[in-house]
């Protein structure tokens, strides 16, 4: 899963393998940190900053072999996108949706 400022990649994290049962889903929480280093001479980031909102948005590839019944294997991928907004203040989420 990577995230980003605009287009500038400013974390990512490795989302660990696991299995999840039949007709069960699998729900597991990860924790990165984000760095500026890619941001430097970026005006708008000291703008963002100094409002007290950033927008970030993150991408994610899933791609996992799911197996059927014992009897068949398919490989699925699932595509996210999420667009979001961090108060600095309250260091809380505002504004998530998927795509």
């Amino acid at each position: 899963m990577f995230f980003y400022y605009g287009e500038t990649e400013v974390g990512s994290v490795v989302i660990p393998k696991s299995k999840a049962q039949f007709r069960r889903t699998k729900q597991f929480t990860v924790s990165l940190d984000l760095t500026s280093t890619n941001l430097a001479g970026k005006t708008q980031l000291a703008n963002d900053l100094s409002l007290g909102i950033v927008p970030l948005s993150s991408r994610s590839k899933l791609t996992r072999k799911v197996e059927l019944i014992l009897i068949s294997k398919k490989k699925k991928a699932v595509d996210m996108n999420c667009i979001m907004e961090v108060n600095t203040g309250t260091q809380s989420l505002l504004n998530f949706s998927f795509k």
